[in-house]
């Protein structure tokens, strides 16, 4: 489930994605160099990806909201 929907989500390739980078219990960590709605890393986190994660985005407003959801996710629920 995308929390955020967004021009240019990666949700319907989420899947592809993932099979090309391989299993995911083999990363030691997973970059995100476009967070938008993070489906890619909610994929992999559902096929048990677990390890460290970096998330860049430029838009401040997805910043904002991904900041605030790593900070009190309740206040976003």
């Amino acid at each position: 489930m995308n929390v955020l929907k967004w021009l240019g989500n990666k949700g319907p390739l989420a899947d592809i994605i993932l099979e090309q980078l391989g299993p995911v219990d083999r990363w030691t960590r997973y970059v995100e160099p476009f967070a938008g709605s993070l489906a890619v890393l909610q994929r992999a986190r559902m096929a048990g990806y677990g390890g460290d994660v970096v998330i860049a985005e430029r838009h401040p407003m997805i910043r904002a909201f991904l900041g605030g959801m790593a900070e009190d996710p309740e206040s976003i629920a």
